[in-house]
């Protein structure tokens, strides 16, 4: 699969997670972080190892770009890690909205700005290339943000 395709699969499977917590008792939201916290953490590293430095290079703005990308990782990588910590309750659903919300912004920078630049940029065997790549950097990922991302 290539990158594109890949990762908005991912931004997919992460919104629909984020929508289930929110219509979810208080017992199955502890679990259903835990996968959002896993989905994102794996998501987030593999972009940023794999993606980011070809895109830094390969797209008109591509270092602003992907700064202003791993500047929107550490938020969310900081949300994750705060979460971590909380009991799920009112306190917990505002800090998920956050996420949420910082989420779907990312997700839209990267789906309408920066996706379609990298497919114009780049041909179809690098695309299906780096989708390999980041399939294999997410099975080797962190399952949550280290401690310091807060």
């Amino acid at each position: 699969m290539d990158a594109a395709s890949l990762l908005k699969q991912d931004h997919r499977q992460v919104e629909s997670l984020l929508e289930q917590y929110r219509s979810a008792t208080a017992n199955s939201k502890q679990a259903l972080l835990a996968e959002i916290t896993r989905e994102l953490t794996g998501h987030m590293e593999a972009e940023e190892a794999v993606l980011y430095p070809v895109l830094r290079t390969s797209i008109p703005d591509g270092e602003d770009l992907m700064e202003d990308a791993v500047e929107e990782h550490n938020e969310a990588k900081g949300l994750l890690a705060e979460l971590e910590d909380m009991e799920i309750g009112s306190a917990a659903d505002s800090k998920v909205a956050t996420l949420q919300k910082a989420i779907e912004h990312h997700v839209q920078e990267e789906e309408e700005e920066i996706f379609p630049m990298m497919l114009e940029s780049l041909s179809s065997s690098r695309l299906e290339d780096l989708g390999k790549e980041i399939e294999d950097a997410k099975k080797f990922a962190k399952d949550r943000p280290p401690r310091s991302a807060t």
